[in-house]
């Protein structure tokens, strides 16, 4: 098993509290962050799926945005973020 790099990836540009959130996405997952190289599509997809889930739990006044940006109503919300739970 790999062991997570505990420091800045190189690759990262974001704030501290930024990373702090990829990090705790990237545990969800199963990903593991690189020193020195970016995650590869695959990854990218896990934490950016991660990442959205976070955001919708956490910022709850961001699914409006999410709502509009999607055309969803709430109910096809709700339906979305169910089947999600189930990878």
């Amino acid at each position: 098993m790999n062991t997570p790099y505990t420091g800045r990836p190189a690759w990262f540009i974001g704030p501290d509290e930024a990373l702090a959130v990829l990090r705790r996405a990237a545990e969800a997952r199963g990903v593991v962050l690189a020193p020195d190289t970016p995650p590869d599509e695959a990854d990218a997809e896990e934490l950016t799926d991660e990442l959205a889930d976070v955001l919708l739990t956490e910022h709850p006044s961001s699914q409006e945005e999410y709502l509009k940006l999607r055309g969803l109503g709430r109910a096809e919300l709700a339906a979305e973020q169910t089947a999600g739970g189930d990878r």
